[in-house]
């Protein structure tokens, strides 16, 4: 066993400790010291083991001195013989550790972040992470934000929606042609870089002349004299004109005399530049017959024509729909029409629009005794697909002069409708396999008095639907935007040219140049010394802020 006799013995007091030793730091060391009655350490320690100064003890308050701490390091403290049993080893049980984990649980803190911007929309308050909140706008509105005009909204996402916004840049309109004589009945269509207008002029029944005039985007008119695109000596009216972003087409019906009742279709390519391929035009189709309506539109492998027309002159039978497609040169791939819809009642006001697989054209149809709109769909070749009309609105209300286009989408087809006793401009999509996709139809145009005569562009995405309105009494040109899915934004109409007393408007036609629209139509200037006195007057419509419309 090993001398466990030099081992300092552990204490509290100085009587724990054997005789000549005192307690220092819980250890019993050699010294002495003067003890007062309750064994504490009162006077000098006498001994090697504490060195230093006297400590003044003289007042109650006086601190004890600090002592030093014996040295723990294992080679100042003898080795103990783990060979005896009586010594204990490692096998001595240490006392569990408490783990990390064993404390109270973390309690969550109180979030002092604000609340999630989805969590507030939609609860009825203007929240300051918020645009907007449903009909709750602030101060936003469509001018605040740069435009001139419309109805700001809000997303479902509490932003604000500007899609009910317009700008007009030209409150005074575009003057694109004006002379002593009637100029009427314009059409227009974009080829980079600019629009190109075409109308007819007629000159007191003297000669009917088709000209053409180019507009820049920014709304400029850039031709100072109008382009010869009929010859001077026809009667020619009532132009026609699509695009394919690199050349015009133009087509028109003319007559060889005044009084004569057959007319002939005929046409011609126009560069973007205004360039005419011929002069005069080339014959698209001549039958001997009268050609009531007619329409041309970019299609497959080049352009497509269709019209209303009197199969047998000398007979009573109604106008029935034809059409031929065109070649890429604007000449016709077939020496006569193709009967597109054949009927024993009158068909008339046709239009055609391409999908990139197949037409679709619509007609005003007579067969129920009053106006509907119905359509087919049309083979790249022309040829119609097999199965009946379509009735894409056939109510017990009388539905008039129809327009389509392809939106990207779908067919959108407008027309003026009478169902609310006064023409109203209603709309309807149709799927590219002939599926009509608004019942019955929706209001785009619905507004107290008259609205008519409906025109239709498409660009950026969605379509711009313009009529003559009778709101004011005198007659205006105002419009909507349709957007793919058939929301309407604009239900109380742009205000393109709001109608004043001298000057009635009529026969609006649209176009893009893919960014915004250009508007186009005749206006009568009041002057009760001349009985034609029309102009051709355009106005842009952005759906872009004033600061980035051009």
């Amino acid at each position: 066993m090993r001398d466990l006799s030099n081992v300092a013995k552990p204490c509290e007091t100085t009587p724990d400790c054997p005789s000549g030793q005192v307690c220092v730091s819980q250890q019993c060391r050699p010294g002495t010291l003067e003890a007062g009655v309750d064994g504490s350490l009162e006077g000098p320690l006498d001994g090697p083991a504490l060195d230093g100064p006297p400590v003044d003890r003289s007042g109650p308050d006086s601190a004890r001195p600090d002592l030093p701490l014996p040295d723990s390091s294992p080679g100042d403290l003898p080795q103990l013989d783990t060979s005896s049993p009586d010594v204990a080893t490692s096998d001595m049980p240490l006392p569990d550790a408490v783990p990390l984990d064993s404390a109270a649980p973390d309690l969550p803190l109180p979030d002092s972040s604000p609340p999630d911007a989805a969590v507030l929309c939609g609860n009825g308050k203007l929240d300051p992470s918020e645009q907007c909140d449903d009909k709750l706008l602030g101060k936003a509105s469509c001018t605040q934000k740069g435009y001139t005009g419309g109805q700001i909204g809000c997303t479902k996402k509490c932003t604000l929606d500007p899609s009910g916004c317009y700008t007009l840049p030209d409150p005074g309109g575009i003057k694109i042609a004006s002379t002593p004589y009637l100029e009427s009945y314009p059409a227009v269509a974009y080829a980079s870089p600019s629009y190109l207008v075409v109308w007819h002029m007629n000159k007191s029944n003297v000669s009917w002349h088709i000209l053409g005039g180019r507009v820049s985007s920014s709304g400029k008119l850039i031709t100072s004299s109008p382009i010869q695109i009929s010859n001077k000596t026809a009667f020619s009216s009532v132009p026609y004109i699509t695009s394919d972003n690199t050349f015009h087409m133009v087509a028109w019906l003319q007559k060889p005399t005044y009084s004569s009742k057959v007319s002939n279709i005929l046409g011609t390519k126009v560069s973007a530049l205004g360039a005419v391929s011929t002069v005069g035009g080339n014959t698209i189709h001549s039958s001997g017959v009268d050609k009531q309506q007619m329409t041309v539109a970019t299609g497959h492998k080049g352009y497509f024509a269709v019209w209303s027309d009197q199969m047998k002159i000398a007979t009573s039978d109604p106008p029935n729909i034809r059409g031929t497609p065109l070649s890429i040169a604007g000449a016709p791939t077939a020496s006569a029409g193709k009967d597109l819809h054949l009927s024993t009642k009158k068909q008339t006001n046709p239009d055609v629009a391409w999908d990139g697989s197949n037409y679709l054209l619509v007609w005003q149809d007579d067969k129920a005794g009053n106006g509907d709109v119905y359509g087919r769909l049309l083979k790249p070749d022309g040829t119609p697909h097999p199965g009946p009309a379509i009735p894409i609105c056939a109510t017990k209300d009388i539905q008039t002069e129809p327009r389509v286009v392809y939106n990207g989408a779908s067919f959108l087809v407008v027309w003026q409708d009478d169902r609310n006793t006064y023409n109203d401009i209603y709309g309807a999509r149709v799927s590219g396999k002939g599926v009509v996709q608004d019942a019955g139809g929706f209001p785009v145009g619905k507004a107290p008095g008259v609205q008519q005569n409906p025109g239709i562009a498409v660009g950026a995405g969605k379509t711009l639907v313009v009529w003559l309105d009778y709101r004011n009494t005198h007659g205006g040109i105002y419009g909507a935007v349709v957007g793919k899915d058939g929301t309407v934004h604009h239900t109380q109409g742009i205000p393109i040219s709001p109608g004043v007393k001298s000057v009635p408007a009529g026969e609006p036609e649209a176009a893009s140049d893919g960014k915004d629209f250009i508007v186009v139509w005749h206006a009568k200037k009041y002057d009760p010394t001349k009985l034609y006195n029309w102009d051709v007057i355009g106005a842009r419509v952005s759906l872009q802020p004033k600061t980035t419309a051009p």
